[in-house]
This record gives C-alpha cells, sequence and structure tokens, in this order.
C-alpha cells in the first residue's frame, strides 16, 4: 500500500515546490528588474567617473 501512494505524494510535493519558487520569482520580478536595473546604472555611473 505504500509503495502505491509513495509516486502521487512525491509528485504532489514536487508540483507544489514548483508552484512556491514559480510564485516566489513572480513576485520578486519587480525587485529583481528594479535591484538590475540599479546595478547597471552604478556600473555606467563609476565608468563615466572613470573617464573624467
Amino acid at each position: 500500500m505504500k509503495i502505491i501512494l509513495a509516486p502521487p505524494i512525491r509528485i504532489f510535493y514536487a508540483l507544489l515546490g514548483i508552484l512556491l519558487i514559480g510564485g516566489g520569482v513572480y513576485l520578486m520580478w519587480d525587485f529583481l528588474l528594479q535591484f538590475f536595473k540599479f546595478v547597471l546604472g552604478l556600473i555606467l555611473f563609476f565608468a563615466g567617473l572613470g573617464f573624467l
């Protein structure tokens, strides 16, 4: 009985994990995009200072 029950539970947990990771990335996406822009801006700013 345990052998029959194990695979669906594993699949369920895997799907739940994927769903949670996906949800977290979706919610963080805006912040990650802003952070990436900030880092890129910082690099360009210091590169500009280097040329002065």
